[in-house]
C-alpha cells in the first residue's frame, strides 16, 4: 500500500466504521472509551503529505464522534512511508510494527489497556481467523476484560471468494478461538458486509467479538 493510494475517508468505509465500531461499542459499553483505556487499530494513512489529518479517516471519524480522545488512539502500520507521514500528527501513538507484535511489546512495558481492537486485515477468512485466534489468545491470557474486537476480512477479491458465514464456520476450527469463547468471549450474532473502497470488486466482511467479563 502506497501513500495516497486509498481513500481512507470514503463514505463506505466511514459507514462501515460507524456500524461496526461506533454503534457496537455504544451498544455493549458506553458512549465513549473510559479514561485510561485505548483504541488499537491498523489505521492506514491518517495524514496528508503536509501532516494534516485526512477528513474522514479513522482518527478523524472517531474524534468527530467523541468516542475517543487523540491520546487513546494507537495505530499500527507495517508500511514505513505511511507510518512516517502519520507520525506528523502529534498526541497520537503510532507504531511501525506487526499488529500483534506491537500489542505484545506494549504489554511488556505495561502500556496496554485496550477497550477496542480494530483488526482491519487484508486477509481472507482462513488466514484471518488464524491471526485473530492469536490475538484473542493473547488477550485472554493477560485477562483483558470489557473489550471489543472488530475483525475485518476480505470476502471477495478477483477470483477469490468467501463469506462471513464461512469465516464464522472457520472460527470453530481454531483452538485458540474456542479457548477464548470458553473463557467468556461472545460472538456478536450479526455480521456486516460492505464493498471495498479501492475501485475494485473487493468485498469486505466484519465479525465482532466482545468480552464483558469482570
Amino acid at each position: 500500500m502506497k501513500i495516497n493510494q486509498k481513500n481512507w475517508g470514503h463514505p463506505v468505509k466511514v459507514e462501515a466504521r460507524n456500524e461496526t465500531i461506533v454503534k457496537m461499542y455504544r451498544k455493549y459499553f458506553s458512549q465513549s472509551l473510559p479514561k485510561g483505556r485505548q483504541y488499537w487499530t491498523i489505521g492506514g494513512q491518517c495524514a496528508d503529505t503536509n501532516g494534516q489529518i485526512i477528513e474522514g479517516c479513522e482518527l478523524y471519524h472517531l474524534l468527530s464522534e467523541r468516542i475517543i480522545t487523540a491520546d487513546q488512539f494507537h495505530s499500527v502500520e507495517v508500511n514505513k512511508d505511511i507510518y512516517e507521514i502519520n507520525s506528523k500528527i502529534k498526541d497520537v501513538r503510532w507504531y511501525h510494527n506487526d499488529f500483534y507484535q506491537a500489542m505484545v511489546e506494549s504489554d511488556n512495558v505495561d502500556n496496554f489497556n485496550p477497550a477496542v481492537i480494530n483488526f482491519d486485515s487484508l486477509f481472507m477468512p482462513k488466514n484471518g481467523t488464524e491471526y485473530l485466534g492469536k490475538l484473542l489468545n493473547f488477550l485472554t491470557n493477560i485477562k483483558i476484560a470489557n473489550v471489543m474486537v472488530v475483525a475485518n476480512f476480505i470476502l471477495q477479491s478477483r477470483y477469490l471468494s468467501s463469506s462471513n458465514e464461512k469465516a464464522i464456520e472457520l472460527l470453530s476450527g481454531v483452538p485458540s478461538i474456542c479457548y477464548a469463547l470458553e473463557k467468556g468471549w461472545k460472538l456478536h450474532k450479526e455480521s456486516y458486509t460492505y464493498e471495498g473502497t479501492g475501485g475494485t470488486s473487493t468485498v469486505m466482511g466484519t465479525i465482532i467479538l466482545v468480552n464483558r467479563s469482570q
